[in-house]
């Protein structure tokens, strides 16, 4: 199927709505809005990833350290 094929075979209104989104949107900003606006995008992304250093990282490796020291105390005492 060629390329004008399947673009005759999409709903044009859609097609329309779907050129104004983005586009549009980030042609309003200025550069430094447009790069504040991605940095608060990654920063929210990867806030709680366990290789970020944030505060929500931070208490999650410890949670995580601690419960995985609460396993193995658990598998220590059923060896028992």
């Amino acid at each position: 199927m060629s390329k004008e094929r399947k673009e005759r075979e999409k709903n044009p209104a859609a097609v329309a709505l779907g050129k104004l989104g983005g586009r549009a949107r980030a042609a309003k900003y200025t550069p430094e809005e447009s790069s504040a606006l991605a940095t608060t995008a990654i920063q929210t992304r990867w806030k709680d990833h366990e290789y970020a250093d944030t505060p929500g990282a931070r208490a999650q490796r410890k949670r995580r350290a601690k419960l995985k020291e609460e396993q193995e105390v658990q598998e220590q005492e059923a060896r028992k």
